[in-house]
């Protein structure tokens, strides 16, 4: 993948969301792609964590996803994204699945805890 075309596509996404830039806490996928240029700039660009969880991990993952019969083919998950945006934090996909010239993204509200001491 492009790094400019995935810095593009997910800039695109955050603004038609309102999303500011500064409330990307990581960027997540499978371990398949740790070495993948474009999203290890794209964690750059953003000044936070690239993150990579194995199958196994995601899979561990319960919940309502989208499903890849040819996703599921490649990395034994069916649906990489929507799993790998919930899985560092927990909280509640706000962006499903949504795919671009063969690039996919998902978008998580990470839940906030205050705490009073």
């Amino acid at each position: 993948t492009d790094p400019a075309k995935l810095r593009e596509f997910v800039s695109s996404v955050l603004k038609e969301d309102g999303i500011p830039d500064q409330r990307i806490g990581a960027v997540c996928s499978i371990d398949l792609k740790k070495d993948e240029a474009a999203i290890l700039e794209l964690a750059k660009n953003y000044r936070v964590p690239a993150k990579f969880f194995t199958s196994e991990e995601l899979l561990e993952l319960e919940g309502e996803f989208s499903k890849s019969d040819f996703v599921k083919s490649v990395t034994a998950v069916d649906c990489v994204c929507e799993r790998s945006s919930i899985r560092p934090f927990g909280g509640e996909i706000i962006r499903r699945k949504t795919a671009k010239d063969g690039m996919t993204l998902a978008i998580c509200r990470r839940p906030m805890e205050l705490r009073f001491l």
